[in-house]
C-alpha cells in the first residue's frame, strides 16, 4: 500500500470520526455498548474464555449474550481495555477503528480493479458513505459497523488468493472470514452471495488450477471452523432462548 495514500486514509478517517475523540460519552440508540464491554471484562476476570454467559444483564439474572450476540468487537475492546483504557474510551476507539479499517479494506479491494489513485478515491467514498455515520453516531451499531468494514477485506483476500495462491494469503482469507462470522450474523448472511459471485468472477478472470480452487474452499471452511465456538452454540442452543422476540416489537 502506498504510504502517502495510507496517511490520507488515516487523516480522512480522523476528520470523519473526530467527535469520537471528544471528552465524555455521546447519545446513541444502542446505549448498552459500555455495559457489554464491562460484561466482557467480567468474563475475562472469571476466566470464562470464550465469553458465553454475562452475569449482570437480563435484569440481573444473567444471559448467554455472547452465545448469540456479535462477539469480535468486544474481544477487541477487551484487548484495548487491558492497556488501561476506560470502558467509555474503549467503546469510542473500537467504533473509530471500524471506520479506519473500512477505509483500508476498501482501498485494498479497489486496488485490484483500478489504479492506486482511483483506489484512494474509492476508499474515501466508502469512508464517507452515510451509513457509517448512521451506525456509529446514531444507531450505535458496533457489530454492524465492523461488519461493513470486514466484507471488503474478505473479498480482497478471496480475489488475491485466486490470482496468486499462496499460504499467507490463504491464512489471511481464513482469518478475515472467521472475523466476519463472529462479528455480525446478518451481514455475514447477506455477504455470502456476494462472496460467491466475486469468487466465480475470480475463477473466470484468473483461471486458477482446480487444486487452487479446492484450496480456496478449504481455507474458507477453515475460517468457518475457527468460528465454531460461536456458530455452534448459536445454531444448536437457540431452542433455549425465546427467539420469537427477535422479529417482534423493537
Amino acid at each position: 500500500m502506498n504510504k502517502s495514500h495510507l496517511l490520507v486514509i488515516f487523516i480522512v478517517s480522523l476528520v470523519l470520526g473526530w467527535q469520537l475523540f471528544r471528552v465524555g460519552y455521546y447519545p446513541m440508540h444502542d446505549d448498552l455498548q459500555v455495559m457489554r464491554m464491562y460484561q466482557m471484562d467480567k468474563c475475562f476476570q472469571d476466566g470464562q474464555i470464550p465469553c458465553r454467559w454475562v452475569p449482570d444483564m437480563g435484569y440481573g439474572y444473567g444471559q448467554p449474550m455472547f452465545n448469540f450476540y456479535s462477539a469480535l468487537p468486544y474481544y477487541l475492546g477487551q484487548f484495548l481495555h487491558l492497556f488501561g483504557l476506560s470502558f467509555v474510551d474503549t467503546v469510542k476507539i473500537v467504533f473509530y477503528l471500524s471506520l479506519l479499517i473500512s477505509g483500508l479494506a476498501a482501498y485494498l479491494l479497489a486496488s485490484i480493479f483500478i489504479p492506486p489513485l482511483s483506489a484512494l478515491i474509492a476508499s474515501i467514498a466508502y469512508l464517507s458513505f452515510p451509513y457509517h455515520a448512521l451506525d456509529i453516531f446514531v444507531r450505535g451499531a458496533m457489530a454492524e459497523s465492523w461488519g461493513i468494514a470486514l466484507v471488503p477485506l474478505v473479498l480482497y483476500a478471496l480475489l488475491k488468493y485466486l490470482s496468486n495462491p499462496n499460504r499467507k494469503i490463504g491464512v489471511f482469507l481464513s482469518l478475515t472470514l472467521f472475523a466476519l462470522t463472529i462479528t455480525h450474523n446478518i451481514t455475514t448472511l447477506i455477504a455470502v452471495p456476494i462472496f460467491l459471485l466475486f469468487g466465480l468472477w475470480g475463477i473466470i478472470k484468473y483461471k486458477p488450477p482446480i487444486k487452487s480452487i479446492r484450496q480456496t474452499l478449504l481455507y474458507c471452511l477453515l475460517g468457518v471452523a475457527l468460528s465454531g465456538f460461536f456458530t455452534l452454540p448459536l445454531t444448536f442452543e437457540k431452542n433455549l432462548i425465546q427467539t420469537q422476540f427477535f422479529t417482534a416489537d423493537y
